[in-house]
């Protein structure tokens, strides 16, 4: 039988753990009819589709680990692998697998923290910290999106409090096993965790004598070796080369300090992020070398990345130390879609209102004021230098701060505890502190780059309702397209009216008014976008394919001559100039760039098809059977290529015809 003493423990427990049932009852339903959920894109459709293949056809996949590993193994563990659809929605059942075991760890999280808080604060002031947690919107906007944040912040938070003997067995070798298994997970989700053996071992090795040290630390380093081993055999393996669990960092690496690198997440014009996500097409693009498979495009990153540096350290320094200071800028950074949007289709989440700024601001004055009377807190705070300086090699956004948010709470809470204990000259210093922080985090000079962020989010959100139009479409359920169409063009005009400068909505606007059917209308509007855009290259090009589509060849070809200029050996810009030309009767130019065409890409049948359709319409019927034969012995067998190729000798055999 429970005694009252356990009853007491045992009721606040149990109101929370049914709130929090309630509050994520009422956030998936939600969830499930937002538009963000049913067409997941980037990084989401990454691990539903990964995981749906490890599910489904091989637990070892064909190739190499590009992202977290872990993180696919437990979507496809919870049952949460998804197949999109030929209009990239999502298969199937939402994954509720994955939220469920998220909002476990969500809460779960939530707990340790209150653990750690009571015994450093006392009763009185520990449940400050989980509040905090709680309270902080985009971890539980984290925790209903098939993302690896909220795994990995469980899986860190549990590994320092397990190492510092606040839950969890008392043996240290045991205890060591444990939380270093929770830093392998930690390694496996993000490479940024395995830094937490650091202050791990410092944690175990607290009142050790050398012996014991010295014993800790070689389980700790074996025990980690072991957690990494697999994924690093397996991508090393397809590689040819040693290298680590994920093949992701070069690329990120890469983008966080090329020449026009800001500290965010900054992508560059031809890089297809959605369908090229290792870059190896773009990297062949812009070397002019074939790049094949995500290991050679990772050590290609890798390799420009450190050129890009090496060119000119001081500037690399200096962003580096921006970086480090966005790890606490009181500003929330998108990468996919912005806050606003998920507040607006799950309205639970509204109520949910602790700013990181707050959190940010008092932790820097806990960690400066608690670094030498709170000893206990010293390694917590090294785990969190050392993540935010190797972090910031890198580029950030909100999402990958959360797992300092734990940590953060408490440093937050000890700032607060002495401020609330301090008089006279000590709280007068503690006052002084508080400006400074606030200064620290203010978002001086983003104000440009968020609005831009939030465009950006804008699109995304515009690209999911023009899949969710064109899939009804394609299923005949017409009215469900118009509607999911006219919420796309209605947030790309609002994305264009906020930054006109970006090519990204105009081409969205005028291919979402395309699918709507006004054709002269998308024609014109991209025409219109031409004119406002910084980088008019994308836009350019739709507009010229909306051209053809239109059978308006001759408007096209000056747009066609204007890309060619840019970029003289852009297969698919001679093939569509090549099919202009011919349109207008310009036959001689439309072979002189058939045959550039041929020349630039020899292994593209679409040259010598060009060549040989122009040729034949103008009668040249030899010419044009000789273009096929030669594409023939390039591509043999290509059905195109021999379809046209007897065509022509049939026409040769029968002048008749």
């Amino acid at each position: 039988m429970l005694r009252n003493g356990s009853l007491r423990t045992l009721w606040p427990v149990l109101a929370v753990v049914l709130a929090a049932a309630a509050f994520w009852g009422i956030a998936w339903r939600d969830v499930d009819r937002s538009v963000l959920s049913r067409a997941p894109i980037l990084d989401e459709a990454h691990y539903l589709r990964k995981a749906h293949a490890l599910a489904h056809e091989a637990w070892i996949p064909d190739g190499p680990f590009y992202m977290s590993p872990l993180y696919s193994y437990l979507v496809a563990a919870t049952g949460s692998g998804r197949e999109l659809d030929e209009h990239r929605l999502r298969q199937g059942a939402p994954p509720r697998g994955i939220r469920t075991l998220q909002a476990l760890l969500w809460l779960a999280t939530a707990g340790l923290l209150m653990r750690i808080g009571c015994v450093w604060f006392g009763p009185r002031w520990g449940w400050l910290p989980p509040l905090l947690w709680l309270g902080y919107r985009p971890a539980a906007i984290l925790a209903g999106q098939v993302l690896l944040e909220v795994p990995l912040t469980f899986a860190a938070t549990a590994a320092l409090t397990v190492a510092a003997g606040y839950v969890g067995p008392r043996r240290v070798v045991v205890r060591t096993v444990i939380s270093v298994l929770l830093v392998g997970a930690a390694a496996l989700l993000r490479g940024t965790g395995v830094l937490l053996i650091i202050p791990v071992i410092w944690l175990l090795a607290r009142g050790c004598g050398s012996a014991a040290f010295k014993r800790t630390g070689i389980v700790a380093v074996v025990t980690l070796v072991l957690c990494l081993l697999p994924p690093v055999i397996h991508n090393s393996r397809h590689a040819g080369r040693l290298t680590g669990p994920s093949l992701n960092g070069g690329v990120n690496l890469y983008v966080g300090n090329w020449s026009q690198a800001n500290g965010f997440f900054h992508a560059f014009e031809g890089f297809d992020v959605e369908n090229d996500p290792g870059g190896a097409d773009y990297l062949s693009g812009k070397t002019g070398e074939s790049v094949i498979g995500l290991a050679q495009a990772d050590r290609q990153w890798t390799r420009e990345a450190f050129i890009v540096m090496a060119d000119d350290p001081l500037r690399v320094s200096g962003l580096w130390v921006r970086k480090v200071w966005l790890h606490f800028a009181a500003a929330e950074i998108p990468q996919i879609s912005p806050q606003g949007v998920w507040s607006r289709d799950v309205p639970i989440y509204r109520f949910l209102i602790v700013p990181y700024g707050l959190i940010a601001a008092l932790a820097l004055v806990g960690m400066v004021l608690s670094w030498r009377t709170r000893r206990q807190m010293r390694p917590w705070i090294a785990a969190v230098i050392l993540i935010v300086a190797f972090q910031s090699f890198f580029f950030v956004v909100s999402r990958y701060r959360l797992i300092l948010v734990p940590v953060l709470t408490l440093a937050a809470t000890a700032g607060v505890l002495e401020m609330w204990t301090r008089r006279g000259a000590g709280l007068a210093r503690g006052a002084v502190l508080v400006v400074a922080a606030g200064l620290i985090v203010y978002p001086w000079g983003l104000a440009s780059t968020l609005e831009m962020f939030e465009t950006s989010g804008l699109d995304n959100v515009a690209v999911r309702w023009q899949h969710v139009g064109m899939a009804a479409a394609a299923t005949g359920h017409q009215d469900e397209a118009d509607r999911a169409f006219a919420a796309s063009e209605q947030i790309y005009r609002s994305s264009v009216a906020r930054d006109p400068s970006r090519v990204q909505a105009w081409c969205g606007l005028a291919r979402v008014v395309w699918l709507e059917g006004d054709h002269a209308g998308a024609v014109t509007m991209a025409q219109e976008g031409l004119g406002l855009v910084r980088q008019p290259d994308a836009l350019r090009e739709d507009l010229i394919g909306m051209l053809l589509q239109d059978k308006r060849g001759a408007e096209a070809v000056p747009y066609l001559e204007a890309a060619l200029a840019a970029s003289p050996d852009d297969p698919d810009l001679l093939h569509n100039a090549a099919v202009a030309l011919a349109g207008t009767g310009r036959t001689d130019a439309a072979v002189e760039v058939a045959r550039r065409l041929i020349a630039a890409v020899p292994d593209d049948p679409r040259g010598y098809l060009d060549l040989g359709v122009v040729l034949g319409r103008a009668g040249l019927l030899t010419e044009a059977r000789d273009a096929f034969a030669s594409g023939l012995l390039r591509i043999p067998g290509h059905p195109d290529l021999l379809a046209n190729y007897e065509r022509a000798e049939s026409l040769l055999a029968s002048p008749a015809e």
